[in-house]
């Protein structure tokens, strides 16, 4: 039989128990409300790679139009996850800040795995604060996500596509079927625009893309299969590769580029026109 002051005692303590869980549970509703709050909507996202990271076309895109625009492109990244078997050190590293993986930590607001990424280049002592800024950033206020990718998918010899596994990431076109599919299920109200790589040259020679071929054919190849994509998932498309710069020009490569890659003033301006041709003023 149990004594009244044994009764007392379990009361008092699952009275505690009770105090403490509704402590716990307040602490992590605030924690919550707090990481969720503190996340805001912006006008216009650019994610992508060193095309729009190293460029000017963000602050020109900005100047414009009528709209914000928050620039989170980092530069050397890929569209795809890389390929198996084959991964350096630091297309590892890169690998976490894949298009395809950051819209999976956007979709998941987990961005664990880039917040612990080390960047081994000095070209990107940017990346802590742009991941925090990322952090800051909710898609499902957001209007407009904008991103650039394809270049270093091309560089890097990433396979286009395999028909025995369409929706493979190691892949361009398994990557970017999975980023289409995951946005449109997580963020069905937001406008997606994707933007080509621009035409380029490469080496002393200025071998132009239609000719250098890294392992799976020229430029051509990964433009228009992103090109297919895009009407496949009717995502919108800027089309910058073509008839953005003017190659009729004796000097095309130093008008329009730094290095034969990456804009100049002229060509980022060409590119930030056609990019808001596209976004119009609304």
């Amino acid at each position: 039989m149990i004594s009244k002051r044994e009764k007392g005692s379990r009361i008092a303590y699952w009275i505690g128990a009770a105090m403490v869980l509704a402590v716990l549970c307040g602490l992590w509703f605030v924690s919550q409300y707090r990481d969720t709050s503190r996340q805001q909507g912006v006008e216009v996202l650019l994610l992508g790679d060193s095309i729009l990271a190293q460029s000017t076309v963000g602050e020109l895109l900005a100047d414009m139009g009528p709209y914000q625009v928050v620039n989170c492109a980092i530069g050397g990244t890929m569209l795809s996850a890389g390929q198996n078997g084959q991964d350096t050190e630091i297309q590892d590293m890169k690998n976490t800040l894949s298009m395809v993986a950051l819209t999976e930590g956007i979709c998941a607001g987990d961005f664990g795995a880039q917040k612990a990424t080390r960047a081994t280049e000095a070209v990107l002592n940017y990346l802590p604060a742009t991941v925090a800024t990322l952090e800051s950033i909710s898609l499902d206020e957001t209007k407009v996500l904008i991103f650039n990718h394809g270049v270093n998918d091309y560089h890097r010899a990433v396979i286009p596509e395999r028909t025995d596994a369409p929706g493979d990431i190691h892949t361009f076109a398994g990557a970017m079927r999975r980023i289409f599919a995951d946005l449109r299920e997580e963020y069905p109200e937001l406008r997606i625009i994707y933007v080509t790589p621009p035409y380029a040259w490469y080496g002393e020679e200025r071998i132009p893309c239609t000719e250098m071929d890294y392992g799976y054919g020229p430029l051509d190849n990964y433009v228009n299969l992103a090109l297919e994509l895009c009407r496949e998932y009717q995502v919108e498309v800027v089309d910058i590769y073509h008839n953005t710069y003017d190659l009729t020009r004796a000097d095309a490569d130093k008008i329009y580029t730094l290095d034969g890659l990456h804009p100049s003033n002229e060509g980022s301006t060409l590119i930030a026109q056609r990019i808001a041709q596209v976004l119009g003023t609304e």
